[in-house]
């Protein structure tokens, strides 16, 4: 009992022992009360400008199989897209974009899936190209507009964008059936019948995933 008397004079110290002094370097870096020291920004007066690269510009094409939607991947090897090379901003660099592929130049991982889908949908579509271009851009939403020229129509498409510094990205999806692609649509189902049954069901849908991105990078001198 003595001893436990004698231990709390020290607990009670340890517990309201006074701050150490503080260094003068952390001194010179306290802050009045009620003020914000705002960190000025690197680019403050400097001149700026975005510059895209276009010649590797990625473009994948996701399809979907199963009815728990597994995805397949592909993309076609002549892809042109341009764009300003250099802009103020990153709308300039949207506005200004286009592409074109050629559609036997699709690549799908497989030969024989390659084929089904360039006999089954693409050669049942008019046109052996497509082509597109950014009619608008809503910077608030974060969202553009493409007219996407294929099957001798063409067809307005909303897409997400996004600029995470070194790369200018476009996602978005399309249906076949919405587009007016029945016919073809029905043919490449019917060649894939066999590779897309699981638990003794086929099923192909209709919609298609978009990616499309090049590289952008803001410089300022």
């Amino acid at each position: 009992m003595k001893l436990c008397l004698l231990l709390i004079p020290f607990f009670f110290f340890s517990c309201t022992k006074s701050k150490e002094p503080e260094s003068e370097a952390e001194l010179t870096q306290q802050v009045e009360i009620g003020q914000v020291q705002e960190k000025p920004s690197q680019e403050e007066g400097k001149e700026c400008e975005f510059v895209s690269n276009l010649e590797n510009p990625k473009f994948e094409v996701t399809g979907y199989k199963f009815q728990e939607k597994e995805g397949v991947t592909g993309t076609f090897e002549d892809l042109v897209v341009n764009a300003a090379q250099t802009a103020d901003n990153i709308e300039e660099i949207l506005l200004t974009a286009n592409f074109e592929m050629t559609e036997d130049s699709l690549e799908f991982g497989k030969p024989a899936r390659n084929s089904n889908i360039l006999k089954g949908l693409l050669k049942n579509i008019p046109g052996d190209k497509i082509k597109g271009s950014v009619t608008s851009v809503d910077n608030s939403a974060k969202t553009v507009m493409v007219g996407l020229d294929w099957g001798g129509s063409t067809h307005s498409v909303e897409m997400e964008f996004e600029y995470n510094g070194s790369d200018l990205s476009l996602r978005g999806t399309i249906d076949l059936l919405e587009l007016g692609f029945n016919s073809a649509f029905g043919e490449l189902a019917k060649l894939c019948k066999v590779h897309h049954m699981k638990n003794g069901e086929s099923k192909t849908w209709s919609d298609v995933s978009i990616l499309a991105s090049v590289p952008v990078v803001k410089t300022c001198k």
